[in-house]
């Protein structure tokens, strides 16, 4: 194995610290609290278990509940 010099441990703390005080983008816009969430399906739900069927429709149904 290589040996870690000074010269890169000071190199790759710096870049940590630089890296850690950057605003992280999750924390760059505050969410709203109120509102409405408006979900347009594309067709009827006719199977509740995503497990039975392949559909699409009936996955988001299980991702949205």
């Amino acid at each position: 194995m290589t040996e870690l010099t000074r010269r890169d441990f000071l190199a790759g703390t710096a870049a940590a610290v630089a890296a850690s005080a950057l605003p992280s983008p999750a924390l760059a816009q505050t969410p709203r609290r109120s509102g409405t969430l408006r979900f347009i399906p594309i067709g009827d739900l006719k199977i509740l278990d995503p497990i039975w069927t392949s559909a699409y429709l009936t996955r988001d149904h299980a991702y949205l509940v």
